[in-house]
Parts: structure tokens; C-alpha cells; sequence
């Protein structure tokens, strides 16, 4: 798997690429924040695991892949200019990541403020998910990034706990959805890999100029008609999302009284029920 990455990176802007794998990791954003604070790397590094087993979602929700079917890994690469899109580079790499996998799956979207889905325009489920954290390196006291990515591949929904399996989908269950006669057909996880990975190095090294991120989000957004409560203090309201404002990364939700609100945090939401 690594031998195809490691082709399809060659060439890339910011120089080249070390690539690693480990058998079994708890979190591979975990391992290079590590890493990277004991001030061990000095050039860009994608991290990939066949067993990510204490993965971290957002609010620091667990992430769970199927060990051998599925994809966990992460790239860390110095700052070079992506402050001139932050905070909204969660954003950015959700959109470039969903257009990656929208080459092997049709139906692949982003949703606010780190998911990708896919499915019916009104039904779709969680496909993978984008964490991105930032470390300032000891010696140079450079800023790094280090973005974590998890898709669902080769699983099936029916392989994950019964309380998550109506709300994720994989690419796996998607092509069997579009194309049954197609459904035991496995994905290549090298290719995918190869895919992702060279579509992130190539925005991390950017410095975000022409927003060409943003005309994919918005082709591929699914953040619209979702409900979640929005709370503040003692305060909480239900809100629907209305669109994403890619200028600051914020949502923008109105409440059952009509008043836009405009979301900074995923962490002011939890989810509406009924």
C-alpha cells in the first residue's frame, strides 16, 4: 500500500514525503504530536495504521475503523502559508478529501465542520471523518499541522456497534447501493490512500490562494437541514442549519423563532432528537 503512495507522491510542492506504517497504533495524530514535540521530524510524514484502536473524533468522541478494511492515518507538514485560510482549514481538507473519494464513489459530500458523507442527498450518513490539530515544533518553533483521516472502505455498517450503524455508511455499502451486482468488490486501500494523501500534501503546502477549495464545498455540502440544539449557558435552542459561511468557517442556523445564529464551535451544539 505504502509503495503506491509513495509513487503518486512523487513530484509533489514542499519536497518529499517519509511514509510510515505501523501494524497497530492507538491514534496516529496521537504518535506524530508526539513525535513531533520531542522534536523528531524535520520533513513532512504521512502515518498509516491497520489498526487504529483509540481513535479521536471531534469533541473527543472515539473514532472506530474495522482493522485491514479500513483507512486511519495521518500526515503532519510545517505551516507553509495555511494560516491564511485557518480556521477554516478543517473546511478545506474536508472539501479536497470528498473529491478525492467522489472518484471511486458518486454521492461522496462534506458536511459542517469535519464530516464526510455520503448517500441520498437527504439521508446521508457518515463516511469518514477529518481532526487537525496543530504543534509548534521545539527546535524551529515552526507551526506543523497534522491532519488525521478516517474513512470506512471496505466495511459494512452491519460492522460496527448496532447504535452507529444507522448513522455511518462506507464506501463499501454505497457501491453496493448504486451497483448491487458490483457489491463484493473490494477497494484498493493503496489507491485511496495514494488519492487522499497526495490531494492533502498539495493543500497543505499551498497558501490557499484562489479558494478553489471553496467552489468543492460548495458543490458537495450536505450541511443544510440539519437540526442540533444550540446551547449557551442556561440557554438552548433548536436550530437548523441554513449554509456555511466559508469566509470565517462559522455556521449559520436559525432557530424556531427565526433569529440567525452564527456557530464558531461544534462544541456549543449537541445533537435534536424528535
Amino acid at each position: 500500500m505504502l509503495e503506491v503512495a509513495r509513487a503518486a507522491l512523487k513530484g509533489l510542492p514542499g519536497g518529499p514525503v517519509e511514509l510510515r506504517a505501523l501494524p497497530r497504533v492507538e491514534s496516529t495524530n496521537t504518535a506524530l504530536k508526539q513525535e513531533l514535540a520531542r522534536g523528531e521530524l524535520a520533513a513532512p510524514l504521512l502515518l498509516l495504521t491497520g489498526d487504529q484502536y483509540a481513535g479521536r473524533g471531534t469533541r473527543g468522541r472515539g473514532w472506530l475503523m474495522q482493522p485491514g478494511r479500513d483507512l486511519a492515518f495521518s500526515i503532519a507538514a510545517p505551516d507553509c502559508g495555511g494560516a491564511a485560510f485557518e480556521p477554516r482549514l478543517t473546511l478545506a481538507l474536508g472539501a479536497v478529501v470528498a473529491k478525492a473519494l467522489a472518484q471511486y464513489c458518486p454521492g461522496v459530500g462534506v458536511s459542517w465542520p469535519n464530516d464526510v458523507v455520503a448517500g441520498p442527498p437527504l439521508g446521508a450518513r457518515k463516511l469518514g471523518g477529518i481532526l487537525v490539530e496543530t504543534v509548534v515544533h521545539p527546535a524551529t518553533r515552526q507551526r506543523w499541522y497534522i491532519a488525521g483521516v478516517g474513512i470506512n472502505v471496505n466495511s459494512t455498517a452491519a460492522d460496527f456497534p448496532p447504535e452507529l450503524a444507522l448513522e455511518l455508511t462506507t464506501l463499501r455499502d454505497e457501491m453496493h447501493r448504486l451497483r448491487p451486482a458490483g457489491a463484493d468488490a473490494s477497494l484498493d486501500l493503496g489507491q485511496i490512500l495514494a488519492s487522499l494523501a497526495r490531494a492533502i500534501l498539495a493543500l497543505l503546502a499551498s497558501d490557499g490562494g484562489g479558494e478553489t477549495w471553496e467552489q468543492t464545498w460548495r458543490a458537495l455540502d450536505r450541511t443544510a437541514g440539519k437540526t442540533w440544539l444550540y446551547q449557551r449557558g442556561d440557554r438552548s435552542d433548536r436550530v437548523t442549519a441554513e449554509e456555511v459561511d466559508l469566509a470565517s468557517g462559522e455556521l449559520l442556523a436559525r432557530d424556531e423563532a427565526g433569529l440567525l445564529h452564527r456557530i464558531r464551535s461544534y462544541t456549543d451544539l449537541s445533537r435534536a432528537r424528535g
